[in-house]
């Protein structure tokens, strides 16, 4: 049996030990999401994801961390900003990332949106908490949003300036699957 003093101390070293614990390399990555160059504030009933999706980074020992790997921000309506704290509370590794944008209904908002199609009009489609309203521009594989996150760095997105790059890379996603539907038809 352990004196009750000894485990104490153990347990008070092993703590100190671990204090220092966590991803020596990390990053606590910030940003702004801007519209027209003013902070953007998404509509009433309406909400924002933002995830950085791996490019090219590495962990604390050098292994590179698998590509499409998502790490999810903290978005504040309030005033457009954004903090991405990584799965430990110590920020993500340095390197490059796909920033990709959602914005879609709050539980308020989907209470508020439309069930179902009025009348016999079928051309209205149906909104609900999986509709985008950015209409997939900045996916996370289409999203042409892409940064060096490095130490200090505050990203700043401006989707005015990124709109016409993201409809780009929609539009040639859209004629690259059609081509591989038109091959696979063959």
């Amino acid at each position: 049996m352990i004196p009750r003093n000894l485990a104490l101390i153990l347990v008070v070293a092993l703590t100190l030990a671990c204090f220092g614990c966590g991803n020596s390399n990390a990053i606590k990555v910030s940003g702004r999401l801007l519209r027209a160059g003013q902070p953007y504030v998404p509509p009433a009933g309406q909400r924002v994801v933002v995830t950085l999706y791996v490019v090219d980074a590495k962990d604390a020992s050098g292994k590179a961390i698998p590509a499409q790997e998502p790490f999810q921000a903290y978005y504040d309506p309030k005033d457009g900003t954004f903090v991405v704290p990584g799965p430990d509370g110590y920020g993500i590794p340095p390197g490059k990332y796909r920033i990709s944008i959602f914005q879609g209904l709050t539980q308020e908002g989907q209470s508020k949106a439309p069930k179902q199609h009025k009348g016999n009009s079928r051309k209205a489609p149906v909104i609900n908490r999986e509709t985008d309203f950015l209409e997939g521009l900045f996916g996370p594989t289409t999203s042409p949003i892409v940064r060096e996150v490095t130490q200090g760095a505050e990203l700043i997105v401006d989707l005015d300036k990124e709109s016409p790059a993201a409809k780009q890379a929609a539009k040639q996603a859209q004629m690259e699957k059609r081509k591989r539907e038109q091959q696979s038809g063959d």
